[in-house]
C-alpha cells in the first residue's frame, strides 16, 4: 500500500485499536512488546496508537471517504512525540 493511501491510514488506525485490546487481554504487557512482535519501532507504535485515539472525527471521515486523501505520513508528523 501507497503510505500516502486512504486505506493505509484507516489500516493503520484499526491496527492501533487492535492492539489496545490484545492489551487490555493481556496478550502485551506493553507497546513495547507490540513493537518488538511486530518488527516496528517503539515510537512509530506509539504514535499510531496516538493517532487511533486522538484523530478527530472528520478526518476520521475523510479518510473513508474518497473525496480526500489522508495521508498517515502526515498524521504521524503532526503527532506529539510520547513522553
Amino acid at each position: 500500500l501507497n503510505e500516502g493511501s486512504n486505506e493505509s491510514t484507516i489500516r493503520a488506525i484499526a491496527q492501533a485499536m487492535y492492539w489496545i485490546k490484545e492489551l487490555e487481554a493481556g496478550r502485551y504487557s506493553s507497546v513495547k512488546e507490540i513493537a518488538e512482535d511486530k518488527q516496528i519501532s517503539e515510537r512509530y507504535a506509539w504514535k499510531v496508537l496516538h493517532i487511533a485515539f486522538s484523530t478527530p472525527a472528520h478526518v476520521t471521515k475523510a479518510a473513508c471517504s474518497s473525496e480526500t486523501p489522508v495521508s498517515l505520513r502526515s498524521l504521524i508528523a503532526k503527532s506529539p512525540s510520547p513522553a
